[in-house]
């Protein structure tokens, strides 16, 4: 008898590591969807670059991630590759193989976390103006009072990609997102991600412009600055409702 109740104690502290309750069994674990966020560019549909990653994120801090899986040509890992994931609430989903589209499933405590996923090869990098809509036909520089750039990965039908490994020698604002420095001149900056071979990128910085055209198309007025034939990517006075992924456009 003495044997079983000093047992007991080490049976319970076993089932509370971490301060966790165990795991519920598979069959009693909650189905419902649930909300996450992911990275994302602009109003663009999202598809990751083969061999780079898109980051899923819950909000949610009571969220317990008990497993997860995606389908072929993707993979998917918890936040310092543990299950149950306790530590931070994010997922990394791999593309392995090129223009593939699947989807991804993460069961936690509060329900599935689910969505589609697409991945296409990187054909191209550059440098663009942040949150910035370009009459795309231009060279363009970025004005010196707003010097923010986006690490831009292009596919060969010229959309854009998602990699969350994407590392640059300029501060990160955001996982594409670049500051930098308030000097008109040309900036040099170097990036590498898992996708993509490292690059050396320059983009021009200037500080006057002689003129600003509206271009209304899509329901949208975008307004363009220029410095002779080059657009500078500069913030507009906008007197209409901003365009949320565009600083220089406005909604009718």
């Amino acid at each position: 008898m003495s044997k079983t109740l000093l047992a007991l104690p080490a049976l319970l502290v076993v089932g509370c590591i971490d301060g966790q309750a165990p795991a519920p069994e598979a069959t009693d674990r909650p189905t419902t969807p649930i909300t996450f966020d992911q990275l994302h560019i602009g109003d663009q549909a999202i598809v990751i670059a083969t061999g780079g990653t898109q980051t899923v994120s819950i909000a949610d801090l009571q969220t317990i991630g008990f497993s997860g899986d995606a389908t072929s040509g993707f993979e998917l890992e918890p936040f310092a590759g543990i299950w149950p994931n306790v530590r931070k609430q994010e997922y990394r989903v791999r593309a392995v193989s090129s223009e593939q589209a699947g989807t991804f499933s993460i069961q936690t405590n509060k329900g599935i976390a689910s969505g589609p996923v697409d991945s296409a090869e990187v054909a191209r990098v550059a440098l663009v103006p942040a949150s910035y809509q370009l009459d795309g036909h231009s060279a363009f520089a970025l004005d010196v009072s707003r010097p923010a750039a986006q690490v831009a990965l292009f596919d060969t039908m010229n959309r854009r990609l998602v990699d969350s490994t994407l590392v640059a020698d300029l501060t990160q604002i955001a996982w594409d997102t670049l500051a930098l420095p308030a000097t008109v001149g040309t900036a040099t900056i170097h990036v590498s991600g898992d996708s993509f071979a490292a690059q050396t990128l320059t983009v021009a910085i200037a500080d006057q412009v002689d003129r600003v055209e509206p271009v209304t198309a899509d329901g949208r007025t975008c307004f363009h600055a220029y410095a002779g034939a080059v657009e500078v990517a500069k913030a507009m006075p906008l007197t209409g409702t901003p365009d949320p992924d565009f600083v220089n456009c406005q909604l009718p």
